[in-house]
């Protein structure tokens, strides 16, 4: 399993240089940044999409790789709406409490499968729970 993750990092560094990607959306100009963590969801996506449509407000999707085979039709409307989605980790486990191959697994396989929807590798990656982990940053940097 570690010798597949390794050549998973290896292709993933390949087609992204650096993992600046993990990062949050900056806000333009005396603006705010809308983001949403945690999908997609059954229900609630279509609901935030509907309303930003309405409002004509993008925002910025953290999505969660278990979730995103079944959801395909919402991750497509939220690009084709003109919104940004991102990675929000595998499984949604708390980062602190993971080894680094476990983590590295975490990110490479929600990007994966967000590319083999979008056919693009996210820019950004959300950490869940918020909680920052250095390690995975100075793994990819």
């Amino acid at each position: 399993m570690f010798g597949m993750l390794l050549v998973f990092i290896t292709v993933y560094k390949t087609l992204i240089p650096s993992l600046e990607e993990i990062k949050t959306p900056v806000a333009p100009n005396n603006g705010v940044s809308i983001t949403f963590d945690d999908g997609p969801h059954p229900t609630h996506t279509d609901q935030i999409l509907d309303i930003l449509k309405e409002k004509k407000v993008h925002a910025t999707f953290f999505l969660i790789g278990l979730h995103v085979p079944r959801y395909e039709k919402g991750i497509l409307r939220e690009l084709r709406e003109g919104h940004t989605v991102g990675g929000h980790s595998y499984s949604h486990q708390n980062f602190s409490k993971l080894s680094l191959p476990v983590m590295a697994k975490e990110v490479l396989f929600t990007h994966i499968k967000i590319f083999s929807i979008t056919g693009k590798f996210p820019s950004y990656f959300r950490f869940p729970y918020g909680i920052d982990d250095i390690r995975i940053r100075n793994f990819y940097s």
